[in-house]
């Protein structure tokens, strides 16, 4: 997967790339939190959320599970999946979306944190690393990989949900939004079925299904 390799660091630890997409999310934070304030967007977010870890086989014995959400945004995930995890951290690099994340859920059982993925040293494992919509937004996106199964306990799970550029309705979705939308990055990857595995794959997943 050439195509998917990162390009040099920066001093500042991000590529060109994530530093003009973290500068991006930073830049439109507020705008952003609204999609979820939104009752006509919130029902549809919370249920993919929802069906995103209710669909892993997790069977704990010891309860609910420690939960990692990559690319957090403003952390609604935490209240979306409120009463299906023993605690939820999430991680993002943009600090304007952190910051309304830790305004909008504090508790003893949420955390959030500013950080990229790469860097991002939680010292705790997880039984459950989830990412909707973030993958497309990487640049290195083995390297995130290797970096999450790090995170995970023995036996723990990694899930992703992405658009597919083989649904044709999201690949036109997209191309209309990148065209009327001056936020919209144009700069994502559309990740195929086949392109998805073999990244998952390489970072040492086992077990993977699509």
């Amino acid at each position: 997967m050439n195509d998917l390799n990162a390009p040099a660091a920066q001093k500042t630890g991000l590529s060109d790339f994530a530093e003009r997409d973290r500068a991006l999310w930073d830049r439109v934070a507020t705008d952003y939190c609204r999609k979820d304030l939104r009752r006509s967007s919130r029902v549809a977010r919370r249920l993919r959320t929802r069906q995103t870890i209710a669909a892993l086989p997790l069977g704990l014995a010891e309860g609910l599970p420690r939960v990692l959400e990559i690319g957090c945004g403003a952390g609604f995930g935490a209240e979306y999946l409120r009463g299906m995890y023993s605690d939820y951290c999430g991680v993002d690099y943009s600090s304007g979306l952190i910051d309304l994340a830790r305004e909008q859920h504090p508790g003893p059982t949420t955390q959030f944190v500013a950080s990229d993925i790469n860097t991002f040293e939680p010292g705790r494992a997880f039984d459950v690393v989830f990412a909707i919509g973030v993958l497309h937004h990487l640049d290195d996106i083995p390297g995130a990989l290797r970096k999450v199964l790090g995170m995970l306990r023995p036996g723990g799970w990694f899930v992703a949900n992405e658009p597919s550029p083989g649904n044709p309705l999201v690949s036109l979705a997209r191309r209309v939004r990148k065209r009327v939308d001056a936020n919209y990055s144009d700069e994502q990857r559309e990740l195929s079925g086949p392109e998805l595995r073999s990244v998952v794959e390489h970072a040492g997943f086992t077990d993977v299904s699509l």
